[in-house]
């Protein structure tokens, strides 16, 4: 058997327990400022959700632009 196909794994353990990530999973303000938690799975998952509401806030302001129009076109026949 040689030597280079052995692998060693070292895990650092406290108090019999295996070690745990520092990271925090709720989120904070310090990553809300530093823009970290834009980069969550959770976050970015999200992304054509807002592209759709966006797209419907889009279609709905068009949409109140066109009938204003029309009811000034309206009143403008009225008065001739």
């Amino acid at each position: 058997m040689s030597t280079e196909n052995q692998r060693v794994e070292f895990i650092d353990e406290k108090d019999g327990k295996a070690a745990k990530p520092d990271k925090k999973k709720g989120s904070s303000l310090g990553e809300l400022l530093s823009g970290n938690i834009l980069s969550r799975d959770s976050v970015t998952s999200q992304v054509p959700y807002f592209f759709f509401l966006a797209l419907l806030a889009i279609i709905y302001i068009a949409n109140r632009y066109r009938y204003e129009k029309l009811v000034r076109q309206s009143q403008e026949i009225r008065l001739k």
